[in-house]
């Protein structure tokens, strides 16, 4: 158990408030509070570190997992060096978020909430992850993942009939679920660690994200409405099940819900900084499940759409999701269309 508190305190944690310490620098204007933003930062250090692996397994196969740790690492620590080298903290704080962070109220219920998601993940820690992977999705995922881990390349999710290991392929699933048991083997291998703790908490994590989203937004309305919101959600069999089931659809739900967040501020507040994270979330969200590759080209069509700007500014900021939205994601897909399985052309073009 000491080994999974590593690998998560070290992915989930630290990865993700590198993160978060590198875009509030990016965000000069303060139009994401604080709060705000820490939330949607704790999703992406998972997510972020599934695509850095990935890229190790395309461009440098084959290596040691002390080499694939080092790159990571070291990938972190670029993003750290650029934020305290280039960007300048912005002192000033929009009005209304001192008042609305510091105020007591905010703060014991915020606590209260902390307190029940602790007790949840005592819960989960004590019974769920004891309990071993099952149903088809969750296997799959874990299958590949080891298959990566074994592998250290792309390789085995892009040729059907993977001959070295009598591996039959035919799915076209997105691969950064997979990619998580595959970086907790990585890890696992330089720790003597073999259990599948960190990929079995996935679900139970990002559900209780998305509750956080939630009372975040709620609570910019009515505190006591946000309360209500989470113990509506929180209590459905459904969502529970959710999180106590192994399976990656709180993964895409965070990140597809982020993505429509950040479209709609791109629309009504047209700035860079919405842009850029609207392009992050939405490649992201392609990484983690085909639809959200689907969902990310709606995101760019309406983004054109509805911004109110000029053609060639409209054309400016779709431009910046689309690369952006490669870069983070859908790199895969174009990579499986021309050198893999075809992805879903595969059997429309039949």
């Amino acid at each position: 158990m000491a080994d999974f508190l590593i690998i998560f305190a070290l992915t989930n944690l630290i990865f993700s408030s590198v993160v978060f310490y590198f875009l509030s620098g990016l965000d000069s204007d303060g139009s994401v509070s604080k709060i705000e933003l820490f939330i949607y930062s704790l999703g992406i250090g998972p997510a972020f570190t599934t695509l850095i692996l990935y890229y190790c397994f395309l461009i440098l196969p084959h290596r040691s997992n002390l080499t694939y740790f080092s790159i990571i690492g070291g990938c972190y620590a670029v993003l750290l060096l650029i934020r305290i080298l280039l960007v300048k903290r912005k002192s000033s704080v929009p009005n209304g978020t001192i008042r609305q962070q510091l105020s007591l109220r905010y703060f014991v219920v915020l606590g209260a909430f902390c307190l029940v998601i602790t007790s949840i993940i005592l819960m989960d820690v004590t019974h769920v992850m004891q309990k071993p992977v099952v149903g088809h999705d969750a296997l799959f995922y874990g299958v590949v993942g080891k298959l990566l881990a074994n592998e250290k390349s792309i390789e085995p999710i892009l040729i059907s009939d993977y001959s070295p290991l009598g591996f039959f392929y035919t799915a076209k699933n997105a691969p950064s679920f997979s990619l998580l048991f595959t970086w907790e083997q990585v890890i696992g291998a330089l720790l003597s660690y073999s259990n599948d703790y960190y990929y079995k908490s996935t679900s139970l994590y990002f559900g209780l994200l998305v509750l956080s989203v939630q009372f975040i937004w709620l609570a910019k309305v009515n505190l006591y409405l946000a309360i209500l919101g989470v113990l509506a959600l929180g209590s459905g069999m459904a969502f529970h099940l959710t999180l106590t089931t192994h399976h990656l659809d709180s993964y895409r739900i965070f990140f597809l819900c982020i993505s429509w967040i950040f479209l709609v501020y791109s629309v009504r507040r047209k700035i860079l900084f919405s842009v850029l994270l609207l392009g992050i979330f939405s490649g992201l969200a392609a990484f983690i499940h085909s639809i959200g590759m689907i969902v990310a080209c709606l995101n760019i069509l309406a983004l054109f759409i509805f911004i109110d700007k000029k053609f060639v500014d409209k054309l400016y900021d779709s431009a910046i999701v689309g690369i952006l939205t490669m870069l983070f994601g859908g790199l895969h897909y174009v990579i499986d269309i021309f050198w893999g399985r075809g992805w879903i052309l595969n059997k429309i073009l039949r």
